[in-house]
């Protein structure tokens, strides 16, 4: 069957993949934005520039001890202020798995300093983990996450409390847990690292 022209839009958009403000993508969709209403016969087409302030995330890794290979993970930018970024040595603690993040689930886990390894399932019990002291958080994306379970774990506030996400298959294969986890002491000693801080970039609107 031909496809149509919003399902052609689509896919050339997706295909640029990331198309947050300043990336590559957003750039190539600008592009293309810009060359379709042009090739609809516009007689006015074209586009501002303007500098945005975002926040540019560099490299975030965990090892589960400091000698570790490093697993690579992504910020959760959940919070309108603060960046979520960690000293420029990391963090170090044990990392713990607490579930759905119920205070229950925290039960003979030693929470202060920790790093928290949460279900993305988990709602706004990212609190209870801040509140007990952990140092930074890392949901479970099992997949097919829907953009309503990012979006529930925003704050407006500008809490200090660097939180992260990771596929589920990526961190099970490299704690060796192809099982999965249980609410336990995944490792005793181990060590988060990200780089990631506001920043001015050039962003486009397209006008027609």
């Amino acid at each position: 069957a031909e496809t149509s022209p919003l399902n052609r839009d689509i896919q050339m958009l997706a295909a640029y993949g990331d198309r947050s403000t300043g990336s590559d993508g957003a750039h190539q969709a600008a592009d293309y934005i810009q060359s379709v209403f042009s090739e609809q016969g516009y007689a006015t087409v074209g586009r501002f520039r303007l500098n945005v302030p975002i926040r540019k995330h560099t490299r975030s890794e965990l090892r589960l001890r400091p000698e570790a290979p490093p697993l690579a993970i992504q910020p959760l930018l959940a919070n309108s202020i603060s960046p979520g970024t960690l000293p420029p040595d990391g963090a170090a603690g044990p990392l713990i798995y607490a579930g759905n993040g119920e205070l229950s689930d925290f039960n003979g886990l030693d929470v202060s300093n920790a790093i928290v390894l949460m279900e993305m399932t988990s709602g706004k019990n990212w609190l209870n983990a801040a509140n007990l002291g952990a140092r930074a958080l890392i949901y479970i994306d099992r997949g097919d996450t829907r953009r309503p379970l990012f979006h529930d774990k925003f704050e407006l506030t500008p809490i200090d409390f660097p939180r992260f996400w990771v596929p589920a298959d990526a961190l099970q294969a490299h704690a060796a847990r192809p099982q999965g986890f249980t609410r336990e002491t995944i490792a005793t000693n181990a060590h988060l690292t990200s780089q990631i801080a506001w920043q001015n970039v050039l962003a486009e609107n397209i006008f027609c």
